[in-house]
Formats: C-alpha cells, sequence, structure tokens
C-alpha cells in the first residue's frame, strides 16, 4: 500500500515586521534598562565601567531596532507546487505575477500557533519570514497547512 500525498491549496500570506515581535522586543529593552537603572544606582563600579555597560545596552537595543525594520515586507505565496516570494513594491508599482520569485527553500525556526517564523532561501539570499495569525485570519489555517505540507514535497533537481 503506498501513502499519496495531496498538496495544500494554493494560500498567500502578508508578510511585514510585526508588532508582536516589536513589543516583545520592546519589554526585552525596558527591562534591561531597569535593571540597568538598578545597577547604576546601587553599584560602586567605575564611572568607565558603568558607561561602557551602558553603551553595550544601547547598541543591542538600536541592532534589535535595525533588525525589526530591516524584516522582509511583502507576500509569501504557495501556488500548490512551490513557495514564492513578492517583496513590497513601490508605491504606483502593480503588482503581478512577474513581481513573484521562486524560493529555493522554506523551513520552520519556531511556531507558536499564532506566530510562524520562517527561514527562506532564494538563490544564495536568505530571508527571515514572520507571518503573524491577525495579518490575514480568515487564511491562517490554510498557510500552516502549506508551510507543514509543503515539506513533504521534494523541490525539484536541477538537471546538469
Amino acid at each position: 500500500m503506498t501513502l499519496r500525498h495531496h498538496s495544500p491549496p494554493p494560500v498567500q500570506m502578508c508578510v511585514a515586521p510585526g508588532s508582536l515581535l516589536g513589543a516583545g522586543a520592546a519589554a526585552v529593552a525596558l527591562v534591561g534598562l531597569l535593571a540597568l537603572s538598578y545597577w547604576w544606582g546601587f553599584s560602586s563600579a567605575a564611572w568607565w565601567l558603568r558607561g561602557a555597560v551602558a553603551g553595550v545596552w544601547l547598541a543591542a537595543v538600536l541592532w534589535a531596532v535595525r533588525a525589526w525594520r530591516r524584516l522582509p515586507t511583502g507576500v509569501l505565496r504557495w501556488d500548490g507546487q512551490g513557495w514564492l516570494w513578492q517583496p513590497r513594491l513601490r508605491s504606483g508599482e502593480p503588482a503581478n505575477e512577474q513581481n513573484f520569485v521562486a524560493l529555493t527553500a522554506i523551513r520552520v525556526v519556531f511556531d507558536m500557533q499564532f506566530v510562524l517564523g520562517l527561514h527562506g532561501t532564494v538563490g544564495a539570499k536568505r530571508y527571515f519570514f514572520w507571518l503573524q495569525r491577525s495579518a490575514n485570519p480568515g487564511g491562517w489555517d490554510a498557510a500552516r497547512r502549506a508551510v507543514y505540507s509543503s515539506a513533504l514535497v521534494t523541490p525539484p533537481q536541477a538537471v546538469p
């Protein structure tokens, strides 16, 4: 008896840096600032050490903000055969099929039921996609099925 794999139906999801991710990063930064303030007030460490620690905290916060703002924005589509990625278009540019590029690989990094973190690859370029249920609540279940079912689909092999 052979098992058949049925591909999930086509689905597309909006991809954007989520407010949940931004709020989580802001909360971590705030907790770090509170801990730094507490340490600063009760520490007898040298002034330069306090300044260095504050500088490291500030650099980490700035890096997190930059990373969050640089997350890809666009449309991720499963067409039944493979994953396609369309980066956000400049205003006024029409969306059409030619704007989509095929992803050569996609894998789940984490899954919290209402958010998905995915790594995608287009050639040598790597992307981190942040999908939230709130972006497309009606298509969330279909998108999750496509993400997990597509892992079973073998990508076409290049012929030498």
